[in-house]
């Protein structure tokens, strides 16, 4: 019986000490501290290497407020939606396409929205690689009619971009799924014609063909980058691949490109996203020399988006100068 008793009243004085939960991870509401759990896709990619980072980097800022940022392996950006309604976590990567399909309900989300997540920051530009090898034939877009592409593996949301992106180019090929090791390797053994990727530069497979192998990136003609930029739902734009990201390159490619982004549970405490962004900002080029893919994104980069940014991040926005369009204001 005073087992009991005893057991009650630790109980009592756990829950009037403070001891709550914040999406489904222990909060110690005693010390103010609240844990957040952030989806950093697979353990091997560059996103979630990026996130450590970054979260290394934050803790120790945010740690006087109380708030510290956990990453956690997931199977990427795929699967966060259903990690969000689980309150599984509370951050993760996304992409502009994904963020428009889930906001206006395309795509993997027809006719079913998804808006219980919210803009934070912009992390990186992905670029759609589309890789060859010198003496393969293939000089330009339309050489890869009727030609096999690996296009990593089935599902992933840059296989997604690239059918579309190549559909609307006017390219029928033969699509080829993998990991992406063995894609690379197909390539090498010229079993296909060319792997079609999108990530951000320098993409770590093609600087590794490159080592061994005389590397050809191929790009869009101007005519066939505007077709592809103004099509409907689309949410890609023309940039360049230059020397800077890749030393085998002579002159300029021009390729599709995104953002890769941050999300962030539209729940979460706006007090608690707006010191996360404020101390992402100010410490960005921290993060750029760890990650050279960052190097890519700057504050210019936050109003190209396509869906709204939480209350939050919108606070430090307003208070750096950088407009918000309507559109991206919940």
């Amino acid at each position: 019986m005073k087992k009991i008793v005893l057991a009650g009243l630790i109980i009592s004085i756990l829950v009037m000490g403070g001891f709550s939960t914040q999406g489904g991870n222990c909060v110690q509401a005693a010390d103010k501290k609240v844990m957040y759990a952030v989806g950093g896709a697979g353990a091997t990619s560059w996103v979630y290497g990026m996130f450590s980072v970054w979260a290394e980097t934050l803790n120790p800022i945010l740690k006087k407020d109380g708030v510290s940022l956990v990453v956690q392996v997931t199977a990427g950006s795929r699967v966060h939606p259903q990690l969000y309604k689980e309150k599984a976590i509370e951050f993760g990567c996304s992409s502009t396409s994904l963020d428009y399909d889930q906001w206006n309900g395309e795509g993997d989300f027809k006719g079913k929205p998804f808006r219980d997540a919210l803009l934070m920051f912009p992390i990186n530009g992905t670029f759609a690689h589309v890789v060859t090898l010198e003496g393969s034939g293939i000089t330009k877009l339309q050489d890869l009619n009727g030609k096999k592409i690996a296009l990593g593996p089935q599902g992933f949301r840059s296989q997604q971009s690239m059918r579309k992106y190549f559909g609307l180019s006017g390219i029928k090929a033969d699509y080829i799924y993998g990991d992406l090791s063995e894609c690379f390797q197909m390539l090498e053994e010229k079993r296909v014609a060319a792997v079609g990727y999108t990530t951000g530069a320098p993409f770590a497979q093609v600087m590794e063909l490159a080592a061994t192998h005389k590397v050809r990136l191929i790009g869009w003609s101007k005519e066939e980058a505007q077709k592809v930029i103004n099509s409907p739902g689309n949410t890609g734009t023309a940039k360049k691949l230059t020397s800077k990201h890749y030393d085998f390159l002579k002159e300029p490619v021009t390729v599709i490109a995104g953002y890769q982004t941050m999300d962030v549970r539209s729940d979460v405490p706006a007090d608690h996203v707006y010191k996360i962004t404020k101390a992402t900002w100010e410490n960005w080029g921290k993060i750029q020399n760890a990650v050279a893919a960052c190097k890519v994104i700057g504050l210019e980069d936050v109003p190209g988006q396509f869906k709204p940014y939480h209350l939050g991040a919108i606070k430090y926005y307003d208070e750096a100068g950088i407009k918000i369009p309507k559109n991206l204001r919940p």
